[in-house]
Parts: structure tokens; sequence; C-alpha cells
């Protein structure tokens, strides 16, 4: 979330998608993208809430849609992290001697578990239930993936020099 403050306390405060507030040319939300991967994108936390005022003096010029500008004293930042867990199970299938007392699994030499494809478009997977741990006592494989959903954006407003 992103709001402008207007200079003039007796303004109303725009309402305006975050995508159309604008300093010169640039986007506000370029510049906050920016900063999140500058400043969080190495986290690995899940939750965290980000809340920030940045305060101008002077004020500066602002525009939330054609034509329409009005001078700021101050915008405020609200982020907060989602993430979300998915799983898939797949198919193994191959050759191997179980010891069901011990758990566990030898593999013949000169064999292989085969395993399909796994995809990796995560909108096809099912969201993961946390408090539901399926664990095989033979065989399991993990792996984690992170997506960013943001780039750098080299053309947004520099709102600290400002």
């Amino acid at each position: 979330q992103i709001q402008a403050h207007p200079a003039d306390p007796s303004q109303p405060e725009p309402n305006v998608p975050p995508e159309q507030l604008l300093v010169g040319r640039g986007r506000v939300l370029d510049w906050f993208t920016n900063y999140l991967l500058r400043e969080r994108h190495r986290e690995n936390t899940t939750g965290w809430v980000i809340n920030f005022q940045m305060v101008f003096d002077p004020p500066i010029q602002v525009s939330h849609a054609p034509g329409q500008m009005q001078l700021c004293r101050a915008i405020s930042f609200h982020a907060e992290r989602e993430c979300r867990e998915y799983e898939r199970f797949v198919p193994l299938s191959g050759e191997a001697f179980v010891d069901w007392h011990t758990k566990s699994a030898t593999i013949p030499a000169n064999t292989q578990i085969d395993m399909q494809t796994v995809p990796g478009d995560f909108r096809d997977w099912a969201v993961r239930d946390p408090s539901k741990t399926r664990e095989s006592s033979i065989f399991a494989v993990a792996f984690e993936a992170h997506e960013h959903q943001f780039e750098h954006v080299s053309d947004a407003p520099d709102l600290e020099a400002m």
C-alpha cells in the first residue's frame, strides 16, 4: 500500500491505486519495489511487515491522474510478506530390496530409480497443509523454490534524493 499525504492538510488524500502515483514520470510503486528488493530480498522469514513514512521538506509534486498534480509532504508505505507452501507428489519406480524392520531400502547395483518429471508450474500444485506431514519412512525427496515477483526498475524515481 502506498498513500500520499498532501502538503495542505485541508486537501483530501488522493485515493488512487499505487501504480498510478507518479513523481515526475516515474512510478512511486517502482521505487518501493526497488526498496523491497534492496532491503529485504535475502530474508527467508515469513510474515514480516514494513510500515514507514518518507517526509519531504520541501514538499514534492506528485500526480495521480493525467493533469492532476498535488504537493505532497509525505508518502506512507506498507508491505506484508505473504508466503505459501505447495506440495506435489511424484511417483517413483524401480527395483530395491526393502527391509521393513529397519525401514530402509537397498538399491541393487546397475539399477536405477526413475522419477516422473516434477512440473515447475506451481499453479498446478496443491496448497500444502503444514499440520499434515507426510514423510516416507523409506525414501523422501524435498526441494525448496523461491519465486521473486519483483524485478528492479531502473527508471524509478529517486525518492531518497528529494
